[in-house]
């Protein structure tokens, strides 16, 4: 038998007649979802959670009843959807693989990691090229002087010397502060100190001196005195006064010398004298007087 079609009004008439005579309680009871026409109550008559999941016949809702985006994957239980639920092309492309999307953007870089353990040394590279020469730098403090050295071998002999042979020489001084008693004749000046004589003999007063070898000799004297003096000096060869070793001042002076190169024979005796004036003639203490008698060929 073909059920009435019913309409919005009908239905809400009929509730009012039930309502007016037994009340909203015997109106919730006598009507259910098989007296309401299919499509005949829009969704928006409906309040919202008004139809749950028991009141859905199980596949009575097709993908093509659902707004796109109206069920999120929060929805859907895991397992629910099956492989026989899905798309034919769908299913190809999952047994290919999927395809790859777009590449995302690159999220922030994340904080630098702890420093890691330093790495085996590498081996020496080749060695450069030498860099130019720095400039030389200020000369250091003098070192300590360092031990002797070992003592170097012997040099070659020289060759033989050229000369005479002769050694006949004489020094004699006289150091002790002396007077000498000047005569207007001349005195001796006593030469007893420092004695060197050799080939050169000297007499008991140290005053005369007398040379044993013949040949050329240098003769050389000083007489130095402890305040100025007129004084004149001279050297006698064997009693006779020699121009080139007398020195005869015209003024005041503290010393007084000679010296010539003078050919003599074995034998011949040499005198150093003070003379000039008469007067007591102090000498000065160290070398107040010398002599010095030298072959030299």
């Amino acid at each position: 038998m073909r059920i009435p079609t019913l309409s919005y009004a009908n239905v809400m008439s009929t509730i009012a007649v039930f309502a007016a005579l037994g009340g909203t309680a015997v109106a919730a009871t006598q009507i259910n979802g098989a007296d309401i026409r299919d499509s005949s109550v829009a969704g928006a008559k409906l309040r919202r959670n008004a139809v749950g999941t028991r009141e859905v016949a199980q596949g009575s809702l097709t993908g093509r009843d659902l707004k796109r985006g109206a069920v999120g994957a929060a929805a859907i239980a895991n397992g629910a959807v099956a492989e026989r639920h899905l798309s034919t092309q769908l299913r190809q492309r999952l047994a290919a693989g999927g395809g790859s999307g777009a590449a995302g953007l690159a999220g922030p870089a994340g904080p630098a990691g702890p420093v890691g353990p330093a790495g085996a040394a590498g081996a020496a590279g080749a060695k450069g090229d030498p860099g130019e020469r720095g400039l030389v730098g200020e000369r250091g403090p003098q070192g300590e002087e360092g031990p002797q050295g070992p003592t170097g071998p012997q040099g070659p002999t020289g060759r033989d010397g050229v000369g005479s042979g002769l050694a006949s020489w004489g020094y004699a001084a006289n150091t002790a502060s002396s007077v000498v008693a000047v005569m207007l004749g001349g005195s001796a000046v006593p030469l007893p100190s420092a004695q060197a004589l050799r080939g050169v003999a000297v007499n008991g007063s140290d005053d005369t001196f007398t040379v044993t070898s013949s040949g050329t000799y240098r003769v050389a004297y000083v007489v130095r005195f402890q305040s100025s003096q007129i004084t004149s000096s001279r050297v006698l060869v064997n009693g006779t006064p020699v121009d080139a070793l007398a020195d005869m001042p015209n003024t005041s002076q503290t010393s007084t010398g000679g010296e010539a190169i003078v050919a003599l024979s074995a034998g011949t005796q040499l005198q150093l004298q003070l003379y000039g004036q008469v007067a007591a003639v102090p000498l000065r203490g160290g070398a107040g007087a010398t002599l010095t008698i030298e072959q030299i060929g």
